[in-house]
C-alpha cells in the first residue's frame, strides 16, 4: 500500500494534518499560558501596590498613601473650591495597654480600632494610620458642622465598642481634632498641621473629647467634653 503514489499522498496529507493540529494545539496552549501568566502578573502587581499603600496591621492607608490622598484632595479643592474636613485621631493612654497586657493585645486593639474607623466613614472618605496609635481621616465636601458631627460620631463609636472589653485597661477612648481646608493654608500639610493642633487641644483638655479648630476668620474653636 505504501508503494502506491496515491496512498503516499494520502499518508502525507494525514501527517501534515496531524502536525498542523499539533502546532495549533501548541499555539493555543502557549496563548493560554501567556494569558494566565499575564493574569498572575496583574494580580501580583495589584497585590504589591495594595501592600505599598496600606498599613499591614489595620488595613487602612499608610502614612505615605494618606499624604498622597491629602495632596490630591487639596488639588481638587484648588480646582473647584469645595472644602474638605480633616480629622486627627489619637488613642488615649494606649501605652498603658502595651505595658499592662503586652504588645500582642495592643496590636489587637489597633486592629479593632481600625475596623471601627472604617465602618464609621462614608465611601468617599479615607482613613490612614499615620504612625503608632495616631490616625488621619479625610472627609471631602463637609462643612464645620459635618466635621464636628463626624468626629463626635467616631469618638462615640470607639467608646461604645471598647466599653464591652472585659479588661478595664483595654477599654479604649480616643481624642479627635478637626479642621477645614482654607485658601490661606500652605497646601495640604498646612491643613494637617492645624488638625494636629486641634488634636493637641483635645488631649490637653482631658482626652476622650473632640476639639474643632477651623481656619482663621471662621468659627471659634469648639471643644466638647465627653
Amino acid at each position: 500500500a505504501l508503494g502506491q503514489p496515491i496512498e503516499r499522498v494520502q499518508l502525507d496529507q494525514a501527517l501534515f494534518t496531524g502536525e498542523a493540529v499539533a502546532y495549533a494545539l501548541q499555539i493555543a496552549a502557549a496563548s493560554l499560558h501567556f494569558a494566565y501568566g499575564g493574569m498572575l502578573a496583574t494580580r501580583l502587581s495589584r497585590g504589591l501596590l495594595h501592600l505599598s499603600q496600606h498599613d499591614g496591621m489595620t488595613g487602612l492607608l499608610n502614612r505615605m498613601a494618606g499624604n498622597d490622598h491629602l495632596e490630591a484632595e487639596w488639588q481638587r479643592y484648588l480646582r473647584n473650591g469645595e472644602s474638605f474636613g480633616l480629622l486627627m485621631l489619637d488613642a488615649d493612654h494606649f501605652k498603658r495597654i502595651n505595658d499592662e497586657h503586652g504588645h500582642l493585645d495592643g496590636d489587637e486593639v489597633l486592629v479593632q480600632l481600625g475596623e471601627v474607623l472604617r465602618r464609621g466613614l462614608r465611601p468617599m472618605d479615607s482613613a490612614a494610620r499615620m504612625g503608632g496609635e495616631e490616625f488621619m481621616l479625610l472627609l471631602p465636601g463637609v462643612d464645620a458642622d459635618g466635621a464636628q458631627a463626624a468626629a463626635e460620631r467616631l469618638r462615640e463609636a470607639v467608646q461604645t465598642h471598647f466599653a464591652l472589653r472585659l479588661v478595664e485597661a483595654q477599654r479604649l477612648t480616643v481624642s479627635v481634632g478637626w479642621t477645614l481646608a482654607s485658601a490661606t493654608d500652605a497646601g495640604g500639610q498646612g491643613v494637617l498641621a492645624r488638625a494636629d493642633r486641634a488634636l493637641y487641644l483635645a488631649k490637653a483638655g482631658g482626652r476622650n473629647r473632640v476639639c474643632g479648630l477651623p481656619p482663621p476668620g471662621h468659627e471659634p474653636e469648639e471643644c466638647a467634653a465627653a
